[in-house]
């Protein structure tokens, strides 16, 4: 779900390897991330926005994403993705934008292509909480593997060319022509007369097949 426009921001954001860095995305998103901590003391305007919310906010007047310090850093980590989830695809509803915060931070179709069998190790890879990767590891078995090639394909090492190059090539194996033996030779001389001159025969014996039965070559 939401492949295209996650494989968009790992372009932009040059996303190569997990965990990935969810801060230097909303940096290139073009949004400030502020703390509740910083915020309260520069923008007090927003205090009541803190309240309402636990987790993180998005003020788009600022371009300003605003987060709970308090919380674990992985609750954080997901707290992001999830803002930049209802910016990146441009809806309110909050299962959209979890389902496009889990789908960046753990892709189904890496766990699936690198057989992650267990939260903990889908929690350690990813870097998010063991609540989450269980969602995610169940997430991925039902899962449409052809939807996530794109995603797989971007994080494909690139060809390099400078070492296919620097394969050597087989030399071509080269056939030296066998000279015929004089029985050979001797052979196909007496072929190419007689069907030189075949036409001017009658004799049967003209007309067998074996030609050395006629010329015997001894």
């Amino acid at each position: 779900m939401y492949e295209s426009e996650i494989v968009e921001i790992y372009r932009k954001c040059n996303i190569r390897d997990f965990p990935i860095d969810c801060y230097a995305i909303v940096k290139a998103l073009g949004f400030t991330l502020v703390s509740y901590g910083d915020l309260a003391k520069n923008h007090e305007e927003y205090k009541l926005l803190c309240l309402c919310s636990g987790d993180a906010f998005t003020s788009y007047d600022d371009m300003m994403i605003c987060y709970n310090q308090k919380n674990s850093r992985r609750r954080i980590r997901f707290n992001l993705m999830h803002e930049i989830g209802h910016y990146v695809l441009q809806t309110s509803d909050e299962d959209e934008a979890d389902a496009f915060a889990s789908g960046i931070l753990a892709p189904p179709a890496v766990i699936i292509d690198r057989r992650f069998g267990s939260a903990e190790k889908i929690s350690i890879y990813f870097d998010i909480s063991i609540l989450a990767a269980n969602h995610a590891l169940i997430g991925s078995f039902y899962y449409d593997r052809s939807a996530g090639e794109r995603i797989l394909d971007h994080f494909r090492p690139p060809l390099d060319l400078t070492e296919f190059m620097a394969i050597p090539i087989r030399p071509a194996i080269s056939i030296k022509k066998r000279e015929p033996s004089k029985r050979q030779q001797l052979f196909d001389e007496r072929t190419a007369w007689l069907t030189q001159n075949y036409p001017r025969f009658a004799d049967i014996a003209f007309l067998e097949r074996d030609l050395d039965a006629f010329f015997p070559v001894g």
